[in-house]
């Protein structure tokens, strides 16, 4: 790629000296690759072609028919802005995007001083949106690849949301596929929700954003180093809800927070993260949102593809387990025999699957190595865990082959073949899921082997579908749901086995099940209820 970087910045700064700087910042690139096929952008888990069709490219130009301007609502490879360029030299362009390599890297590729120097390509970054949406007097063409990288600035935009005086703004933290549920519920509390992509910004950027925004609050999944001491500073209340387990260990706040909010899925996480110096910290079990999990259609097409004996949803945690093997051959490089004392401490943890062991094995078979004291933030006891967890997971379902067990997920599952479990490739989340809870006949829900003290998202998302679920024993579990009645569980192999045996041959106790328990999901474990309880709980401090 040659470099005209210097020289468009250049062009840039004679008309918008402060995003020629904005553009000079540290800014991510991992997000976007090239491919022989064109460059790609990552997006939550998969990759997206950020080079639009012909079809596409010819639609943004014959937008400026008989106009003077025309606007794109995401910038992708740019193809379609410098097409419009080289036709149309009487037609000012201006193209809006999230992500400041991708100017970056149109600045790099293409020599665009002329257009830029005399304002004919202008350039919006991030909260650039929100005035020139206020001007805006027709929709803007949209990229295909905005329509889902950006839906909630696309939205903003097509509804004219993003004026003055309307609701107030929430930022919430990019992130994995929960955080559009988030969005949903805070949506539902009167919140205009903006992406706050805090692995994609500098600081700097992030300010300029929170100054021209003002949210009332930033919310987040998952906590992220550092987040609540920058929003302190900012002035905003802000709240993380805990959904996901992690091998790092939690390092304490390097500021005080006192406006910020922790809600964990793990009680046990209660005691950590005030440890950390959070000030308020509660345990919330997680949730189902019935926007996006509901009971599906059922129809004879629907029950012939989805209508399985056994379904499981999940990871089969291959990737992790290749990962933090890793993790522990570095942690240990002089340890010839390290295969062989982890081999001892899963083989253990194998044999007796109703407790969780490995923090004691671990002491006693791998603890002489030091891993702690090398390890950083990384807890080793919890990548051993993970290890275990993996090997649980793939155990159960092994098992199950002989009822007929559909496993969706990723390509870890590859190592069922032999047992009798077939393995359907990965769940599409927002329909396919649907699909498949409430259209097996016996959901299994297995958890972390060293999370038997939770209810997994997988609990709520299946009852909220109306399908039967059978879920591993947890000491959590009776305090949010009428065990037996709403759900079932099992602790054991030969029980998982037993009950499926029973239900297969009882469906109508098996659905009598699932309305109860879809029911108390409708009740008492909504997404939004648990938003609308965090927003109690700030509001209150």
């Amino acid at each position: 790629m040659s470099s005209h970087l210097e020289a468009n910045l250049s062009a840039l700064a004679s008309m918008h000296p402060q995003l020629a700087q904005r553009l000079c910042l540290p800014v991510a690139s991992a997000q976007v690759r090239e491919t022989e096929g064109g460059p790609e952008r990552l997006h939550r888990n998969g990759w997206s072609r950020l080079r639009p069709a012909p079809d596409a490219v010819q639609g943004f130009v014959d937008s400026a028919h008989q106009r003077s301007s025309a606007f794109s609502l995401g910038l992708g490879e740019g193809s379609q802005v410098l097409a419009l360029l080289a036709r149309r030299p009487d037609v000012e362009v201006s193209v809006w995007d999230r992500d400041p390599w991708l100017f970056r890297r149109l600045l790099t590729a293409h020599p665009l001083e002329q257009p830029l120097a005399t304002g004919r390509l202008r350039l919006l970054l991030a909260s650039d949106l929100v005035d020139a949406a206020s001007t805006l007097a027709r929709a803007p063409w949209v990229h295909p690849t905005a329509r889902h990288q950006y839906a909630a600035e696309v939205a903003l935009v097509e509804q004219r949301a993003l004026g003055a005086g309307g609701q107030p703004f929430a930022f919430v933290l990019d992130g994995g596929l929960f955080v559009d549920d988030l969005s949903d519920a805070l949506a539902a509390q009167g919140y205009r929700c903006w992406p706050f992509c805090a692995d994609l910004f500098a600081v700097e950027e992030l300010e300029l954003q929170a100054r021209t925004l003002r949210p009332a609050l930033v919310a987040g999944i998952n906590y992220k180093q550092g987040l609540a001491p920058f929003c302190e500073a900012l002035g905003v209340p802000f709240f993380s809800w805990e959904i996901d387990p992690t091998t790092d260990r939690l390092a304490p706040l390097d500021a005080p927070a006192p406006r910020a909010h922790v809600f964990t899925y793990r009680e046990a996480q209660v005691a950590e993260f005030k440890a950390a110096g959070f000030p308020h910290v509660e345990y919330l079990p997680l949730a189902a949102n019935p926007l996006r999990r509901a009971p599906p259609a059922r129809t004879p097409e629907e029950k012939a593809t989805y209508g399985v004996p056994v379904a499981f949803v999940g990871a089969s945690l291959r990737d992790q387990v290749v990962r933090h093997r890793a993790t522990l051959a570095r942690l240990a490089p002089n340890a010839p025999d390290l295969d062989a004392r982890l081999a001892r401490v899963l083989e253990a943890q194998a044999r007796d699957t109703s407790r969780y062991l490995v923090p004691e094995l671990f002491a006693q078979h791998l603890g002489d190595l030091g891993l702690a004291q090398r390890a950083g933030h990384t807890d080793p006891v919890q990548v051993v865990g993970e290890l275990a967890a993996a090997d649980h997971r793939l155990t159960l379902i092994r098992a199950l082959g002989s009822r007929g067990v559909h496993a969706w997920g990723d390509e870890g599952f590859a190592a069922l073949a032999g047992s009798g479990a077939t393995w359907r490739g990965p769940a599409g989340h927002v329909h396919e899921l649907n699909r498949i809870y409430g259209n097996a006949r016996v959901n299994v829900d297995i958890g972390r082997l060293y999370q038997r003290d939770i209810v997994t998202m997988r609990v709520f998302d299946v009852l909220a579908c109306g399908g039967f679920l059978l879920t591993e024993w947890s000491d959590a579990l009776p305090a949010l749901f009428d065990v037996g009645r709403e759900l079932d569980t099992f602790r054991t192999a030969d029980e998982l086995l037993a009950k499926v045996d029973h239900y297969l041959a009882h469906p109508d106790e098996a659905r009598a099940i699932a309305e109860r328990g879809r029911a108390r999901v409708l009740r008492d474990h909504t997404t939004q209820a648990r938003v609308k309880h965090m927003l109690g709980a700030l509001a209150a401090s």
